[in-house]
């Protein structure tokens, strides 16, 4: 069979179905730009393969929750103690990975099963550093804000 055959179907017969023209991100890349950029970055990969599968209405609460865990994180982050907030990053890396698996895995394998497209994890990493930079330039300017205030 050439690479230009249609795909075979479970049945043995050729399925014409067309090769997916969009990428979607596997749940790797989500825990990636959620190690380097917080929840809010994988959620932001899960929202955009919400938004290709054509379920928009989810893609918004993946992100409302996303941002929600990286507030609760950095809150949590402030009040325990640095060896404490070590396992909270752990334990939402894991989360973030799960999530990502249970949510939206069956429908990344159907992707690639037909043919579609991976999303680049060089796509997940600049993602999840500017995310990052967002967030500490906004606390930043929030910090220099109050020290401005206090004087």
């Amino acid at each position: 069979m050439s690479s230009s055959d249609p795909i075979p179907a479970p049945g043995g017969e050729a399925s014409l179905s067309p090769v997916p023209a969009y990428t979607l991100f596997n749940a790797q890349s989500v825990t990636l730009a959620t190690f380097l950029g917080t929840p809010t970055a994988g959620s932001i990969l899960m929202a955009v393969n919400y938004r290709r599968l054509g379920r928009g209405s989810n893609a918004a609460g993946i992100l409302v929750i996303g941002l929600l865990m990286t507030a609760l994180a950095m809150e949590l982050g402030y009040l325990v103690p640095q060896g404490a907030s070590l396992i909270i990053a752990f334990g939402l890396l894991l989360a973030a990975r799960r999530a990502s698996k249970a949510l939206q895995g069956a429908a990344v394998e159907q992707h690639v099963r037909n043919g579609g497209p991976l999303g680049s994890k060089w796509v997940a990493a600049g993602l999840g550093i500017g995310v990052l930079a967002i967030i500490f330039g906004g606390l930043l300017l929030g910090y220099s804000g109050f020290l401005t205030a206090i004087r």
